[in-house]
C-alpha cells in the first residue's frame, strides 16, 4: 500500500524542503513572500485596466476634439489667405 504525502515541498535553489522542516521564522517570512507576490499580481492587473482605460479615453478625447482641431486649422488658412 502506498501513502500520499500530502506535506507541501519548498524549493530554495536546487533544495527541496517538506513545508515542516522550516523554523516558524521562515514558514512567516514565506507567508510574506507569498502574500506580496499575490498582491503585486493583483496591482498589475489593476494597472493593466487603468491603462487600456486611459488609452480608450485618450482617443476619445482626440475624437472629440477633432472638429474644433479642423476648424482651428480653417480659421488659420483663412487668416493667412486674408494676409
Amino acid at each position: 500500500m502506498t501513502t500520499k504525502n500530502d506535506t507541501p515541498k519548498i524549493t530554495i535553489g536546487e533544495k527541496e524542503l517538506d513545508y515542516t522542516e522550516l523554523s516558524d521564522t521562515s514558514k512567516y517570512y514565506h507567508s510574506q513572500l507569498l502574500d506580496l507576490i499575490d498582491k503585486r499580481n493583483k496591482l498589475q492587473f489593476q494597472i493593466d485596466q487603468i491603462n487600456m482605460s486611459i488609452n480608450g479615453f485618450d482617443k476619445l478625447f482626440v475624437d472629440s476634439t477633432s472638429e474644433t482641431v479642423e476648424e482651428k486649422i480653417n480659421e488659420d488658412k483663412k487668416d493667412e489667405l486674408d494676409n
